[in-house]
């Protein structure tokens, strides 16, 4: 007797009702296990996630703010630092004691979501900081990132905060993270991230020097500056340490001078100190907040019924004239770049300096007004921030004056001369009783194209004056 086929007897048996009840109880058996897995993985990532938002957002938010209020820390601070600590303390409070406080305690909740406009509100807090405590507009600044890292506001507010400190490193990754954040920036950022990477650069090179030589084979200030250097030192502070320490250093005896490791302090030093005399620090951004900008209108109104002497940068022309006296007659005085010639041959006044972004000289002329001429948007911001000398100008021709052949001239050509555009904006402008150009050749100083413009409008006054009608 053969035995029967098992595979026939199951398939026989499965197409009974009972044993597809079976199969069906066996199939929800399974689907319920896998939806407890689920639901348990959720739960676990749940816990995992609010574990993570607690300890790296909302706990260190909480213990910074019960740290800024600390008695006898906040008493030290200015009354405008103690009342936005205080307005923030406050909000915390109040918000703890609502049902949101536990969700917060917990992770359930990002302290930003709980209160959308306390976030804002420490932006506002660490910027009223930032002027007398750069380091604790630090430590708002890591609490803002550590709950919206995408944030350009606090990466910005981080990086001026940390160049305030002087802390190079930290300001140089801050400002590339608002880089990678923004599209299009127009605030001059890269440049400066150039000028802070040149500027670490020679701490670094001027550390490895100081380093290199034995203690006590340098004048005093040499400890104190390396100290100053390996940290955070205000560019101040910092600078007048080294330049006081490269005094002390040229007056060595030769025999001292001699020693390699010795020179090579000098020249590492040296080169610190001439690099801040010849280009300035980047003017801050609250001082660029406050300069004076001059409109086309204000720019017409200042003008209007004036006298005015256009003078070359040709400044060799003017040397041996006697002009001077004749120069500060006129009522207004605009000058083309740098000024190089004495009061004698040059005069004493610039009401209206006319300088490229480019320049590397003339930023300190002290000028009325100072009209700043670039083709790309970008090098006017970045000439406003990183040449422009605090308390040298009254103040600047907006944004849009940079290329006055364009606007308020209307053509869209290529820049002509500096000269010949700022002529064709007082053409333009046509306010001025008179207008003489001192010191300019027009052969030399002007294309055949401008020539063509300005001959008819030129009239010789003498050897050193043209007038323009």
């Amino acid at each position: 007797m053969s035995r029967p086929d098992p595979q026939r007897l199951k398939d026989r048996l499965a197409s009974t009702p009972l044993a597809g009840a079976v199969l069906e109880a066996q199939a929800q058996r399974r689907a319920a296990r896998l939806e407890a897995a689920q639901q348990a993985r959720e739960e676990q990532e749940r816990r995992i996630r609010h574990q993570h938002v607690a300890e790296t957002v909302n706990v260190p938010f909480l213990a910074a703010v019960q740290r800024w209020m600390d008695p006898e820390t906040l008493a030290s601070r200015p009354e405008p630092v103690r009342e936005a600590l205080g307005g923030i303390s406050e909000t915390v409070q109040a918000l703890m004691r609502t049902e949101a406080g536990p969700a917060i305690a917990s992770g359930e909740t990002p302290w930003p979501e709980a209160q959308p406009g306390l976030f804002d509100r420490l932006l506002t807090g660490g910027e009223v900081t930032r002027p007398s405590d750069p380091q604790l507009t630090l430590e708002i600044s890591t609490v803002l990132l550590a709950a919206k890292p995408a944030s350009r506001a606090s990466w910005r507010m981080r990086a001026l905060a940390a160049e305030s400190a002087g802390d190079l490193p930290i300001a140089i990754r801050a400002h590339q993270s608002y880089l990678n954040l923004t599209h299009g920036e127009k605030l001059g950022v890269m440049d400066r991230v150039r000028q802070l990477q040149e500027r670490d650069d020679r701490r670094l090179r001027l550390i490895r020097s100081l380093t290199a030589v034995g203690k006590g084979t340098l004048p005093p200030p040499a400890p104190r500056v390396l100290k100053m250097l390996e940290k955070p030192t205000p560019r101040g502070e910092l600078d007048r340490a080294v330049a006081q320490l490269v005094k002390m250093l040229a007056g060595l005896p030769m025999a001292e001078l001699s020693q390699p490791a010795t020179r090579d302090v000098l020249y590492q030093a040296s080169r610190w100190k001439r690099h801040v005399e010849v280009k300035p620090p980047p003017l801050d951004e609250d001082s660029a907040r406050r300069l004076s900008v001059l409109r086309l209108n204000d720019l017409r109104q200042r003008l209007s019924g004036s006298r005015l002497a256009l003078i070359t940068d040709a400044h060799y022309r003017l040397r041996g004239t006697g002009l001077g006296e004749r120069v500060d007659g006129y009522d207004v005085v605009v000058r083309m770049g740098a000024v190089r010639t004495g009061p004698q041959d040059g005069g004493t006044r610039t009401d209206l300096q006319v300088i490229r972004h480019d320049a590397t000289n003339g930023w300190d002329t002290e000028a009325g007004l100072r009209l700043i001429l670039a083709d790309d948007p970008r090098d006017w911001v970045a000439a406003i921030r990183s040449r422009l000398i605090p308390g040298r100008q009254h103040a600047v021709a907006e944004k849009v004056l940079r290329r006055p052949l364009r606007y308020p001239v209307g053509q869209d050509l290529p820049a002509g001369s500096d000269a010949y555009q700022v002529i064709r904006l007082l053409d333009v402008l046509a306010v001025c009783e008179s207008v003489d150009l001192l010191g300019f050749h027009p052969d030399e100083d002007f294309s055949e194209a401008e020539r063509a413009w300005l001959e008819p409008r030129l009239e010789r006054l003498d050897d050193h004056a043209i007038g323009v009608r």
